[in-house]
């Protein structure tokens, strides 16, 4: 299950959002805090902190679901937005 939170919601996101980013090489500070529901809709934020890493944070409405920092590969980098 957590994984395909991952697969099916954040890594396309995170990949249409930052082109250049594209090889995930690891995870960290991920947790799951609140389960989801079948049918129930979510918010993804994600927020490119260095070339190479980006936080994200999955919400069902005013409950956090999810949190974690995704990290790529050092061929593959994005230039933050401000």
């Amino acid at each position: 299950p957590a994984v395909a939170l991952l697969d099916s919601l954040v890594l396309p996101r995170v990949r249409a959002a930052f082109p250049p980013l594209s090889r995930l090489t690891g995870l960290s500070r991920w947790k799951l805090t609140a389960p989801l529901l079948p049918g129930e809709e979510v918010t993804i934020h994600l927020e490119l902190r260095e070339a190479t890493r980006v936080d994200f944070t999955i919400s069902a409405g005013a409950r956090v679901a999810s949190t974690g920092r995704a990290f790529f590969a050092e061929g593959t980098r994005a230039e933050p937005t401000t």
